[in-house]
């Protein structure tokens, strides 16, 4: 005896489960490289670079070389191209993990609704042992779910922290060392 082949609903379902399998380990791989990006940017501090802060030295003790004026522009421009390309990128991760976390609770949320309608089963009995490790799965998707979307608010918030070469720049620190 064949089975009877799948409702609309259970590949609906399906489809909306492997959405949701996609959308965490997006969510995974965005969180982790808006984490090693910002990471990298608070570590390596580009607007304060070896390389700019010797030729700001030098530059203190020689103030008219035209040559030195022109190589710490060119290495600030640089510095500075890449740190704000690196924010770029940490906001630019901030939206695509909203976009990602959007995506998988829309689909969490969608499957319980796509159910096939179930006989009432009233009065018999504790329910079969496949339903209760079902709802085990369901709640520890639930919880993973929300564990995720706690990491991805919590990098969100990392993110959105300033660097201490940022906290320079805008106090005017840096620039005050020319």
């Amino acid at each position: 005896m064949t089975s009877p082949p799948p409702s609309w609903r259970a590949k609906l379902r399906a489809a909306l489960a492997s959405a949701a399998a996609v959308a965490a380990v997006f969510c995974l791989i965005v969180s982790a490289l808006v984490i090693a990006n910002h990471a990298w940017l608070v570590k390596s501090d580009p607007l304060n670079a070896p390389a700019l802060l010797e030729l700001r030295r030098q530059f203190a003790e020689a103030p008219n070389s035209e040559a030195l004026k022109l190589g710490i522009r060119a290495a600030d421009l640089r510095a500075r191209q890449v740190y704000f390309r690196h924010g770029e990128r940490i906001s630019t991760g901030r939206w695509l993990l909203l976009g990602g976390g959007l995506a998988l609770l829309i689909s969490l949320a969608a499957i319980p609704l796509l159910r096939d309608d179930t006989p009432d089963v009233a009065g018999l009995g504790p329910p079969p042992a496949e339903w209760v490790r079902r709802r085990a799965m369901r709640r520890g998707l639930a919880a993973g779910a929300v564990m995720l979307i706690a990491a991805a608010l919590l990098v969100a918030w990392l993110a959105g922290t300033k660097s201490e070469g940022e906290r320079k720049s805008e106090s005017g620190e840096v620039n005050s060392k020319q």
